[in-house]
């Protein structure tokens, strides 16, 4: 089902209502783009909720207890790499 947009002078290109009817995107909906040879390619991006975030950062939490690496200890951590620099 292919349709025509047009690109606006501001870079927008409004997506048909049939598509955005038929994959479920409302305004404010994200997308990565990526240039493929002589086409655009739009990828929908999910936003993790911050209870998804939660429950993937807790593996990294019991490995930090585990290892007993502190808030501090990070910062310190962080603070030397960036004089690397």
């Amino acid at each position: 089902m292919a349709q025509i947009a047009t690109l606006s002078e501001r870079g927008q290109v409004v997506i048909p209502l049939q598509v955005r009817e038929k994959m479920g995107l409302e305004a404010g909906s994200k997308f990565a783009v990526f240039p493929v040879n002589d086409s655009i390619v739009l990828k929908r991006m999910e936003i993790p909720s911050l209870d998804q975030w939660d429950t993937a950062l807790n593996p990294l939490r019991h490995e930090a207890g585990r290892k007993k690496v502190s808030e501090r200890g990070i910062s310190r951590m962080v603070a030397k790499s960036r004089r690397r620099k």
